[in-house]
């Protein structure tokens, strides 16, 4: 199996993401994104990467925050319908104004399914790293992070 997609969307910001106070005249947010997944007896593999500028003006101008982000995660049946390991690598530019204060995840999993979906087990463990300049990030650009 292999699936290729992509997907835009524009217009007022949604919620969680505008400024607190603001139900009229909210900002507008611009997103893109590209996404993979491919699928192969015990494989499974899926990634995506997008894209997003948040506009500042209510309720004070600000330059619009540009952001971008990617993920990859690559899974494998040890034992068949039974036994799955894999990781996951992600990374995030919240804002691309702000150099070195990206938020980056490693992460291994592993799953034991008894009925599939309906019954199993999962665990992961992993580290976030946060970039040196994260802190310098303003409030609305760590938003939902």
């Amino acid at each position: 199996m292999l699936h290729v997609g992509a997907g835009a969307r524009t217009g007022k910001q949604i919620r969680g993401r505008t400024t607190i106070g603001i139900v009229e005249d909210a900002d507008n947010q611009t997103a893109f994104n590209g996404e993979f997944a491919y699928k192969t007896g015990r494989f499974f593999s899926t990634a995506e990467y997008f894209w997003m500028t948040d506009e500042q003006e209510n309720p004070a101008d600000g330059p619009d925050i540009d952001s971008h982000g990617f993920h990859a995660q690559a899974g494998y049946m040890i034992l068949p319908r039974r036994l799955e390991a894999g990781f996951l690598f992600s990374q995030i530019t919240p804002d691309s104004d702000v150099d070195d204060a990206e938020l980056t995840e490693l992460r291994g999993v592993v799953g034991y399914y008894w009925q599939a979906h309906n019954l199993k087990l999962q665990a992961d463990a992993g580290q976030l790293r946060y970039a040196a300049n994260f802190d310098a990030l303003s409030v609305r650009a760590r938003q939902g992070l």
